[in-house]
């Protein structure tokens, strides 16, 4: 009777990056011992048989990625990494204004219409000055169109911008200087 003993293969593998926001990029790596090709499961739905392989997670969540290694004779081992991938949502930067054109000096009141509504930093630039309030309420001077973006920050360091070209007008209030009539004629026809 002969017996024939197959080789087990030994899966290894590791992630780098296995943390951040949405579309963030986790880089796969196996090392696997014995094995005639690997079987990486994502956790997210979608698989690969690269050994060493990049994946971008598009949505927020927990995943559990693990390697299946196989040998030629069909024996597999499995490994899931020992912490799993963590995506972060990625907040969401919206805004609007009270009034999109005013006079000189007057106020535009801005209106943060971000999500998640509360725990995010908040950069606003509105023409040319920079703000770090919820809502900033802004006086410009000088006639002209103007823009005005806001990025938003999350505890994670996730981010969004929004930018609004040529956003703003203000008016010009001040009258032409004046120049005194010296004289005027009639002319009958």
């Amino acid at each position: 009777v002969a017996i024939t003993a197959n080789t087990s293969p030994v899966a290894r593998a590791s992630a780098i990056d296995s943390s951040g926001c949405e579309n963030t990029t986790v880089t796969f790596n196996s090392s696997s011992l014995l094995s005639t090709g690997v079987m990486w499961n994502f956790g997210d739905g979608t698989t690969s048989a690269s050994a060493n392989i990049q994946h971008s997670y598009t949505a927020a969540g927990t995943y559990y990625p693990y390697l299946i290694a196989f040998s030629a004779s069909g024996c597999t081992d499995t490994m899931y990494l020992s912490s799993p991938v963590q995506i972060y949502a990625n907040p969401v930067a919206a805004f609007s204004v009270n009034q999109t054109s005013n006079c000189s000096g007057d106020q535009f009141q801005m209106i943060n219409q971000s999500t998640p509504v509360s725990g995010l930093i908040y950069q606003w630039n509105v023409a040319g000055s920079t703000y770090s309030t919820v809502a900033p309420s802004v006086s410009i001077s000088a006639p002209g169109f103007y823009d005005a973006s806001l990025v938003v920050i999350n505890q994670f360091g996730c981010s969004d911008t929004m930018i609004q070209t040529n956003f703003l007008q203000v008016f010009d209030t001040i009258p032409p200087s004046v120049s005194p009539i010296l004289s005027v004629s009639v002319l009958n026809n």
